[in-house]
């Protein structure tokens, strides 16, 4: 209300609230990073390449090439640090047991691709 161009009873406007803290950005982990749960312990190793990117990109460039055979599985990205070579990325798709590991490369190898397993 205003009396005489004075204002009465002012209404103070809410107090403007922090945003929530965010956690540091090493705290946050992105799906290409995150561990994939693998009970067996096996892998299949689908390719090499000497950066992250680069390994992503072989990825999703296997993943939809041979997408018959490994289509919606999950991807592990490892970086190995081999000396006198440097550093290189791993690419991994989690396999379970030795057995199932060993018939996946086997049916990935018959569409085509080259693969080992290893844990």
């Amino acid at each position: 209300m205003t009396q005489g161009g004075n204002v009465a009873n002012p209404v103070q406007a809410p107090a403007a609230q922090a945003p929530e803290a965010q956690p540091p950005a090493q705290e946050v982990a992105s799906a290409a990073t995150a561990p994939v749960s693998n009970p067996g312990g096996y892998y299949v190793q689908i390719a090499s390449q000497p950066t992250a990117e680069s390994a992503q990109a072989s990825w999703q460039t296997l993943s939809n090439r041979y997408s018959s055979v490994i289509g919606g599985r999950g991807v592990d990205i490892q970086r190995a640090d081999i000396p006198g070579k440097g550093v290189f990325h791993r690419v991994r798709i989690p396999a379970g047991g030795r057995d199932e590991a060993n018939a996946l490369c086997s049916r990935y190898k018959a569409a085509g691709g080259s693969c080992f397993v290893s844990r």
